[in-house]
């Protein structure tokens, strides 16, 4: 009898954990959510993010249509642009050209000559009926805006290359659906738009075989805090997007850090900068370019959440990086500091020269920790300034070297560290020299 009851019992486990699978598989289709940017892997050497990208809206899209009217004046113009925005070490261009078939001619330039300069591109324009752009009308029903999005990808696949961002929508909630904060059903019609034009996008690009990152659906601070839950944000590509404007810098920080518990999720940031007037107030370059290297400062230090970043904007706006005549603004030379920050090249030794591997190498700052591999060696990037590496491993005492790091140089330094009880005859080859 009370075997008949244990047998009973186990199955009714198993076929609850059964159950529990199927459930986690519907509710994640993509896999596990990630979890405070512990899974998300360094970036290449010589950058800080993933992807580093300048905005340019106030051309790539309020002008779009004076430039439709003169293509060799936008070709001129838009390479210029793309320049600067390399020159920045910017890794794409963000463009706001809508996605409507009269602009796909200005969109195309933008596309086609970011690509050839080496930089990718996120679109985050839109169709012009979702917020009555260019006069367009508002659309009747939000599902004209998938069957749009299908033909825009399908019909137009050269505007796109492997490593493109397309965000459907980027501020999904100041369109058709109305007030997410209006009710219940308003916020959920909002997460439904948005999970249901990332499916339709990744269905469109997969179709036209290019490896574009759907969704990164960017909102402002308080839609991505309470009105997007983690369900919704991993199936529009597993990120938090946030264009988060606040006085505080230090505020910031905590915030990129709320985000990340609430979510789960890698974080990027859809658009920052300064002075947005109702915030900062006037500021002159110099007070731009401080507080924007605060805000840069906060990106870095949480950098194992952050996936990538876009500044608002390159030049139109109270933000803008280049003055009305075509001069640089300070803030440039603060932008370049963290978009091209310097690398170090490093060696753990011990006193007789030989390698010391799986010491662990932390930087100053606190901010980033490496493990050395088997030869000894690691490497990292950081922003220009003098930084403290410190080294230790098991069996030997802790070692410190200041490294001088200058914007996009290459350093080479070594550790030595020393047993902290070194036998006989390591204390006799180090006092010989051999």
């Amino acid at each position: 009898m009370r075997l008949h009851k244990l047998r009973t019992i186990f199955r009714l486990m198993a076929v609850g954990f059964i159950i529990a699978a199927l459930v986690f598989v519907a509710q994640y289709p993509h896999g596990a959510p990630k979890a405070l940017g512990s899974d998300l892997p360094e970036p290449p050497l010589g950058r800080l993010w993933h992807f580093q990208c300048i905005d340019t809206m106030k051309y790539s899209r309020d002008s779009a249509r004076e430039f439709l009217s003169d293509p060799k004046r936008a070709e001129a113009f838009v390479t210029k642009e793309v320049d600067i925005i390399k020159s920045l070490g910017a890794t794409c261009v963000s463009v706001g050209t809508p996605y409507d078939e009269e602009f796909i001619p200005y969109l195309s330039q933008w596309a086609r000559i970011a690509h050839a300069k080496g930089l990718t591109v996120w679109f985050r324009g839109n169709f012009s009926a979702w917020e009555n752009w260019f006069d367009y009308g508002y659309f009747k029903n939000p599902e004209d805006h998938h069957l749009k999005l299908t033909y825009f990808i399908t019909h137009h696949a050269d505007l796109f290359a492997n490593g493109d961002i397309l965000t459907p929508a980027p501020e999904a909630e100041n369109g058709v659906l109305g007030n997410p904060w209006a009710s219940s059903t308003s916020a959920q019609r909002l997460r439904d738009f948005v999970w249901k034009s990332a499916d339709t996008c990744q269905r469109a690009v997969t179709s036209i075989n290019k490896q574009v990152n759907c969704g990164y659906f960017s909102a402002n601070g308080d839609v991505a805090r309470d009105v997007y839950n983690r369900d919704v944000l991993q199936k529009a590509g597993a990120v938090t997007v946030i264009d988060h404007y606040i006085r505080s810098t230090a505020q910031y920080g905590k915030d990129l850090d709320m985000y990340a518990q609430k979510h789960g999720l890698s974080i990027v940031i859809g658009e920052f900068g300064a002075p947005i007037p109702d915030l900062n107030g006037d500021m002159s370059e110099e007070e731009q370019a401080s507080y924007v290297g605060e805000l840069l400062r906060q990106f870095y230090i949480h950098k194992k959440q952050i996936l990538g970043l876009n500044y608002w904007v390159l030049r139109g706006g109270s933000t803008k990086l280049i003055n009305d005549n075509g001069t640089e603004r300070k803030v440039m030379e603060v932008v370049r500091d963290y978009f091209m920050p310097g690398t170090v090249f490093g060696k753990v030794v011990d006193g007789l020269g030989r390698a010391v591997k799986n010491a662990l190498v932390v930087t100053g700052d606190g901010v980033q920790q490496i493990s050395t591999n088997n030869r000894g060696e690691f490497s990292l990037s950081a922003p220009p300034g003098n930084l403290d590496l410190t080294a230790s491993a098991k069996n030997y005492n802790s070692a410190v070297v200041r490294a001088e790091i200058t914007r996009g140089g290459r350093l080479e330094t070594k550790i030595v560290v020393h047993p902290s009880k070194p036998s006989l005859w390591y204390r006799i080859r180090a006092k010989l020299g051999f």
